[in-house]
């Protein structure tokens, strides 16, 4: 509300219950995949985003693949349902694999 009287557009993003992240309106983790993305020349149909918390959110919901890793916070429990995004049971850079296994993007290696 501060930040609104002070008359900075701006937008808050909690997650894990202890970090605050403030940005620019309209910015955020999806416009800088997407940013970058152009900028290399990759299609953004060709981004996997992966992500655990709420400053993941948008990112997750704009790409059209997506991983939330096992060990997501509850921020992210409304992107369940979504047909884009995987839901990986294992956790952390794990559950990142197991998502790009999931999308086709890496193949199982024999130990």
């Amino acid at each position: 509300r501060a930040l609104e009287k002070a008359g900075i557009a701006a937008q808050v993003v909690a997650s894990h219950d202890t970090l605050l992240d403030i940005l620019p309106a309209g910015v955020g983790k999806a416009q800088a995949a997407h940013h970058v993305a152009a900028r290399l020349g990759i299609p953004a149909s060709r981004i996997v985003a992966a992500g655990d918390s709420g400053n993941d959110f948008d990112m997750l919901a704009a790409s059209a693949r997506a991983v939330m890793v096992g060990n997501h916070h509850d921020d992210l429990t409304p992107l369940i349902p979504a047909p884009n995004v995987y839901r990986a049971r294992a956790h952390h850079a794990a559950g990142v694999l197991e998502g790009l296994r999931h999308f086709g993007l890496v193949r199982e290696v024999a130990s």
